[in-house]
């Protein structure tokens, strides 16, 4: 929930996406709930790629969905994994000790579900705290994922793409260009690399 600003507000509750959108100042208000936490949303959908490349796009999803969690533990921000896997999974990693089983759990991940990305992004986004940032990490960018990451944008949600590119797409590269166009945080990762190398 957001209101207009008033003379002796913390700036450090402003709004700036819902300032920057309307022209008037805008500030968070304080509900009584926890701290806004992180939703990583992993897409475990088929891979456009054979062979090494396809393992290595593969990899890199799950090494940037472990880095994200273990930053998040490490910094003692809730956070949560949403993905499909024989049906909608969440895990809750609070600790060390959550992480850990959920690491364990990342060696039977695999990349074969059927269900769009865009349905788990849509299905799961409505559910979530207004503070919370989501983060999708997926290999594609597709024209339904686009129009779902606007629709959060414009709902003021906080969203930070992380794509892990399988080549050279046009259509991919257009999309990614429109998101840089409306300021939208995208990390373009070739297959095999991690933000944190």
């Amino acid at each position: 929930c957001v209101r207009e600003y008033m003379k002796g507000d913390s700036l450090k509750k402003v709004h700036w996406k819902i300032s920057a959108r309307t022209g008037k100042m805008f500030v968070r208000l304080d509900n009584g709930t926890e701290k806004g936490g992180v939703l990583l949303l992993p897409d475990f959908s088929p891979v456009g790629a054979e062979g090494d490349q396809r393992i290595a796009v593969e990899d890199s999803l799950i090494e940037q969905l472990l880095a994200m969690s273990s930053y998040c533990i490490g910094k003692k921000i809730p956070c949560r994994v949403t993905y499909f896997q024989n049906g909608i999974q969440e895990c809750r990693l609070r600790n060390e000790s959550d992480f850990d089983a959920f690491y364990e759990s990342c060696a039977t991940l695999y990349f074969t579900q059927d269900s769009p990305y865009n349905l788990l992004l849509s299905q799961r986004t409505v559910h979530i705290s207004g503070n919370d940032t989501i983060v999708m990490i997926t290999h594609q960018m597709t024209q339904d994922v686009y129009s779902k990451i606007i629709e959060l944008y414009h709902q003021g949600r906080t969203v930070r793409v992380v794509f892990v590119a399988t080549g050279h797409d046009p259509e991919e590269e257009k999309i990614l260009k429109l998101l840089g166009e409306k300021e939208m945080p995208c990390d373009k990762l070739e297959s095999g690399k991690t933000m944190f190398t």
